[in-house]
Parts: C-alpha cells; structure tokens; sequence
C-alpha cells in the first residue's frame, strides 16, 4: 500500500517501486485495476469492515478443517471447500464471497500447515441459517474421504460419527468421565456427549455417502478396519 501527501509522492513512489521490481524479476498486483477487489480493498484495509462483519453479532461467518498436515493436502482441501461452497452460493444458502476464501496458514518451518475454508452467512436469513447443519456435514463428509478427521470434532454430534472411525476414542473418555467425576459435574459436551444430526435437511446422496463411510472405516473389537 502506498500512501503519500501528494500525487508526486506518490508517483515518486511508484517509480521507485517498479524500479525495484524490474531489478529483482519481481511484479506488482495492482489490486484497485481488479473488479470486486478493489471495493473490497478499501472496505477491508480502510474502513476495517471484514472484522465487524465476521466477528460481531448480525454479522456471523462459519470455517470448514480438516486435520492440520502437509501444505498439499491444504491446498487440496481449499479446493473441495471452494467447490462445496459455490454450490451452496449458487442456491442462495451463503453470501457470495466468490467462493475462493480460505484461511492459510504454515508451521513448524513449513513442515506442517492449516486450512480453514470460511463462509459468511446472515443471521436474519432462514436460507443461510437452513443452510449451515448441512454445509457442516458435507464438509464432515470431504474430510473423512481423504482420511482425515474433521477438525471440529468437539461437536457432540459430530464426535458420534467419527469415534468409531478413530478407535472409539470417545468410549475412553466416557469411563474416565464416570471414574472421576460420575456426577457429572463438570461440562462433558465437549469431550463425551453425543447428539444425533437433523438428517432431514440433507441430501440423501449425501447421507448414502457418510453411511458408506461407516460402513467402511469403523473400527471393531479386532482392531482398524483393514
């Protein structure tokens, strides 16, 4: 971004800039020529509106993980998150975000990294709150099919699907529930309940597929599914 008093400021600056970029092979995005992002430029840089519109009540969005790994299988999963997401734009169960918006991020000296595939919704909209159980399971449903175990399984009703697929983790955490605290005292919901999916808004192909999943990568008596 390029600031300046003066309109020769700021062609000084931007003779400097390209000067640097020719001696270093380099390029510039000139974002404000870009339609959509040069609207979106000033509302998110200047005005600062993509944190109120997110973060603040009426304004809500939602994220979509798979497990954290290896930047490919990021990138991939940016991918499957773009292509649920136009389908659901397209019917009018999100805002349009132009669908491409991931959250990205690197670890441990690049060798491990994390994606969030973000949605905005309108609260005052019955479509886009119609809308969420179902993104929820189909983004569920992407990550078990790479092998990966949705990032927010903390959610009771999540937790119940995907524990027999992890061996039963959620059984041990039961009994050590009982065994330390058989009151239940404390709040089990993140790490014990289990609540059923309104299956009723899904597509029942999708339904098919997570069943098939079941079917396929739960973990019995003897061990891992082979």
């Amino acid at each position: 971004m390029l600031a300046g008093h003066s309109k020769n400021e700021i062609d000084y600056q931007e003779a400097a800039l390209k000067r640097i970029l020719d001696e270093h092979e380099g390029f510039s995005i000139e974002m404000l020529s870009v339609p959509v992002l040069g609207a979106m430029f000033f509302m998110n840089y200047i005005r600062v509106t993509a944190i109120p519109l997110v973060f603040r009540m009426g304004g809500l969005f939602s994220t979509a993980l798979d497990r954290n790994d290896t930047w490919d299988t990021q990138l991939d999963w940016a991918e499957i998150g773009e292509n649920i997401k136009r389908k659901w734009i397209d019917r009018g169960g999100i805002l349009d975000d132009l669908a491409d918006n991931p959250f990205m991020a690197l670890y441990e000296n690049n060798m491990w990294a994390h994606c969030e595939e973000i949605f905005q919704y309108d609260a005052r909209d019955p479509r886009h709150l119609a809308s969420l159980e179902p993104m929820f399971i189909e983004f569920s449903i992407a990550a078990l099919e790479k092998c990966m175990e949705p990032f927010s399984a903390t959610d009771a009703r999540l937790r119940k699907i995907v524990s027999p697929l992890m061996g039963h983790y959620n059984q041990w955490q039961k009994r050590i529930s009982e065994a330390f605290d058989e009151g239940r005292a404390a709040d089990t919901g993140m790490y014990c309940d289990e609540v059923d999916f309104d299956f009723s808004k899904v597509e029942p192909e999708l339904k098919e597929k997570l069943d098939g999943l079941a079917d396929a990568l739960s973990w019995t008596e003897d061990g891992p599914p082979s």
